[in-house]
């Protein structure tokens, strides 16, 4: 992984386990990616992390984002997640739009189906 403190990486390495326990089989790949991938963070950066999803109505949200906060209050990291279906995301590709070629480009694959 990228330059992050042990404790990054084994907050994200413990939100993919995560993930994949609330949600089993539903999520085909976690990624990070922005200037935490990159490596040109700040102190005060946030993690970003795009999942990707079969289908995002079988998705908690809420558990989710309970996780992110969690984090936030025991560890001080702050995660951002994006939650895009694998065809969803794979239009944006499609189309050049810049956040997806972007996370293709620079993203760091945490996990995969």
């Amino acid at each position: 992984m990228p330059d992050l403190t042990n404790t990054e990486q084994e907050v994200l390495k413990y939100f993919v386990h995560y993930l994949n326990k609330i949600h089993p089989g539903e999520i085909t790949k976690v990624l990070l990616y922005g200037s935490r991938a990159r490596g040109d963070h700040r102190l005060d950066s946030d993690m970003d992390v795009l999942i990707l999803v079969k289908d995002k109505k079988n998705i908690d949200r809420d558990k989710i984002y309970d996780f992110v906060l969690d984090s936030e209050l025991e560890h001080g990291i702050d995660i951002s997640v994006n939650i895009y279906e694998n065809e969803q995301f794979n239009k944006l590709l499609q189309i050049n739009a810049p956040f997806a070629t972007n996370v293709v480009k620079e993203g760091e694959t945490l996990w995969t189906l």
